[in-house]
């Protein structure tokens, strides 16, 4: 069957995570940390910071969880008087809408005029919230292109559910195996094989490298610059 819709992950994907998100993560900690480099150096580290490599590893809750995910995981590290779940995901959640310089992949508006000639639709399905995939895109003309845009608290649930995959479906009236779900990370290989989409695409600029996406994917390709091509000798 062609494929005749694509629901993209943001970060990792579209975004280059460790370009875009380090910064705003740095900042993250040190406001929490409140200048203990101790709490900072495990608040990372529980996070996922690989300080050996400095990277990001794949598959941790900094790389493909969403911020409330990340607020239980620090909770107990912080302070016991600021041991509040909900105040500290709004803290991780406007660090995160706010805290950050986009680094997109590539010319995001020229991509997508080149899978939108080819008779595709186009959507984005995030662990960041909803404020944030407009905060991080904003400016590069890849927003106004997509019909569907879903975060963890746009009422689908959060990857690695079939939710937000199941949603773009029906927003597009398609059936799920004729979409394409392109990400970076194991959550959104999972999200696609549970919603059903006809295709799995990882690529690599997020935090997996080809070992980690290939058990999982139909596809893995260096960056979505390739998908064009790809789509193309699908169809």
């Amino acid at each position: 069957m062609a494929i005749k819709g694509i629901l993209f992950d943001k970060d990792g994907t579209l975004l280059d995570f460790h370009e875009t998100w380090m910064p705003s993560i740095n900042a993250l900690v040190g406001f929490l940390g409140d200048g203990r480099f101790d709490v900072e150096a495990k608040l990372l580290e529980t996070g996922g910071y690989d300080k050996a490599t400095g990277r990001v590893l794949s598959g941790s809750i900094l790389a493909a969880g969403h911020p409330r995910d990340l607020a239980e995981a620090w909770i107990d590290l912080l302070p016991e008087h600021a041991r509040d779940l909900d105040k500290v995901t709004a803290v991780v959640e406007a660090f995160f809408e706010q805290n950050v310089e986009p680094k997109p992949v590539c010319d995001l508006a020229a991509f997508a005029d080149a899978l939108l000639a080819q008779g595709v639709v186009l959507g984005i399905a995030t662990n960041d919230s909803a404020a944030g995939i407009e905060t991080s895109l904003a400016g590069t003309g890849f927003l106004e292109k997509v019909m569907f845009k879903a975060g963890y608290d746009s009422g689908y649930g959060g990857k690695p559910g079939p939710g937000m995959g199941l949603a773009f479906a029906k927003a597009a009236g398609l059936e799920p195996v004729e979409i394409m779900m392109v990400g970076d990370n194991s959550h959104d290989m999972e999200m696609g094989r549970a919603a059903g989409c006809g295709v799995l695409v990882g690529v690599l600029t997020g935090n997996s490298n080809r070992e980690d996406l290939a058990p999982m994917a139909d596809h893995v390709l260096d960056t979505i610059e390739e998908l064009p091509g790809l789509v193309s000798s699908l169809q």
